[in-house]
């Protein structure tokens, strides 16, 4: 049965056989499978980023509570009584350091290492003078004239500066990748032109309106039309390069310091 090819936009032959309401079904079909294409690599690109993000965030964690079990160990041994009383302010120590690797966390390394000097200078006040308890105002007062008494030396700062660039560094990182992910969320329903939709059904689906057999695009014009239907996603592969580079070099870094401060340790990055 033929039908007039005056009204149709697709397949416009003489022996077309379409109606005009069977092309526009043909028109949205086309469009559900060409976006269903595209939220597939979507998906499969968000869902590699997440298992990497999810594996150096425990890498991270568990590095940390290996660390913080490794020095309860040492310092049980070695202060018995003494930390064994006072080891809720290295608990605290650590729990800063894994909340420092969120990105909502405005903390920086410097302060929690501070915090950390802090508390056991008021602790070892009150160890070295047992019979005296330390008032809020005593605390204050102690901890302001602090970078002048130097009680531990210049460790404070080396342990800063020790822990500070490798963290950051983190940080940084993990919240590229964090974001990343998220970014490729806003892609997962991005409408497609009409001229784009009424290309993909003539390139895919002409066939079924008329007596040919049905056949695939040529190269040419499949490219073609695939330039038409992605071109503001191709306007986004300079920044997209940029963002992966980044993510390189933030990587390179991080592995850098990592091994200067810890030779023996091997990492490993997907």
């Amino acid at each position: 049965l033929i039908f007039s090819a005056t009204d149709l936009k697709i397949c416009t032959g003489k022996n077309a056989c379409c109606t005009k309401s069977i092309e526009d079904e043909i028109v949205q079909n086309t469009e559900k499978i060409f976006k269903a294409q595209l939220e597939d690599k979507i998906i499969v690109l968000r869902h590699l980023i997440n298992t990497n993000l999810n594996s150096f965030r425990t890498f991270f964690y568990n590095s940390l509570n290996a660390c913080h079990e490794h020095l309860d160990a040492l310092f049980v041994l070695t202060y018995v009584p003494f930390y064994q009383s006072n080891s809720q302010v290295f608990e605290t120590f650590f729990n800063r350091l894994r909340a420092f690797s969120s990105p909502f966390s405005e903390a920086k390394v410097q302060q929690i290492s501070s915090q950390l000097f802090e508390d056991m200078f008021v602790i070892m006040f009150q160890l070295m003078n047992p019979m005296h308890s330390v008032t809020a105002a005593q605390r204050r007062c102690m901890l302001e004239g602090m970078a002048e008494i130097a009680p531990f030396g210049d460790v404070p700062e080396k342990v800063a500066t020790h822990l500070e660039k490798p963290l950051v560094l983190w940080k940084y990182f993990v919240t590229g990748l964090d974001n990343v992910h998220n970014i490729l969320e806003g892609f997962m329903n991005v409408s497609t032109s009409k001229e784009c939709r009424l290309n993909l059904a003539r390139m895919w689906d002409c066939s079924l309106c008329s007596d040919e057999k049905e056949s695939r695009a040529c190269p040419g014009l499949c490219l073609n039309v695939m330039k038409g239907c992605l071109g503001d996603w191709a306007e986004m592969d300079q920044q997209w390069n940029t963002v992966i580079g980044k993510c390189h070099k933030t990587k390179a870094r991080f592995v850098t310091v990592v091994r200067q401060r810890a030779p023996g340790m091997r990492l490993q990055f997907v």
